[in-house]
């Protein structure tokens, strides 16, 4: 069985916006098991198996079964510390996506990113590699916000993706992430989860 690992930097949102609600968080760290690590250092791996309970443990204790509902704002790929602004603060969104792509293992060792051109439009794609568990979708969720939220860095808070590619069968709030009056169009059960953009976007 291949162990997998996830930066701390990728859930510390999470951990941090349960704390500043005044949860014990202390409970859900050890019912997950990451109360046996470190997470005082974005840097710092944990088994991804027990970033997964921790998700379920929120849900199953504080009854939140959409992250991204509730944590879009803390979630900034600057969070994720080294990695987070190579990313955020290349000069322009061609070179952060062949960035993050080159770089896809660094936040989560099974996690698989790409980049496709087709004419005007052109699509950025993550994917994990292990079962699809509720945990997992819900770190799915989070990292696709980070990659609307590397978009947006570049775009402006008002831009929208021409489409949402989504690995699972059901969305979370998209709402938080994307501007009133959008047009996007929201695909399901994808093999991959994809932003879809104007390609001209790719000089921004």
């Amino acid at each position: 069985m291949t162990l997998h690992i996830a930066q701390v930097g990728f859930f510390n949102p999470v951990l941090d916006g349960m704390q500043d609600a005044g949860v014990n968080v202390d409970r859900l760290l050890k019912h997950s098991g990451l109360d046996k690590f470190q997470l005082n250092n974005p840097e710092n791996y944990v088994p991804v198996h027990s970033m997964y309970a921790f998700f379920d443990e929120i849900n199953r204790q504080e009854g939140i079964d959409d992250l991204l509902d509730q944590f879009a704002e803390q979630i900034q790929l600057v969070s994720l510390s080294q990695w987070g602004e190579m990313v955020a603060y290349t000069p322009d969104i061609l070179s952060a996506i062949q960035t993050a792509v080159t770089y896809d293992r660094v936040v989560m060792s099974h996690e698989r990113a790409g980049f496709e051109i087709n004419g005007t439009k052109a699509k950025y794609w993550q994917r994990f590699t292990d079962k699809q568990t509720s945990g997992r979708e819900q770190a799915d969720y989070l990292s696709f916000a980070l990659a609307i939220n590397g978009f947006r860095i570049a775009t402006g808070a008002d831009w929208a993706p021409l489409e949402i590619h989504l690995q699972s069968d059901v969305a979370p709030n998209l709402d938080v992430m994307l501007p009133p009056g959008n047009n996007t169009k929201v695909l399901l059960g994808q093999p991959a989860t994809a932003v879809v953009f104007s390609t001209s976007l790719l000089a921004m």
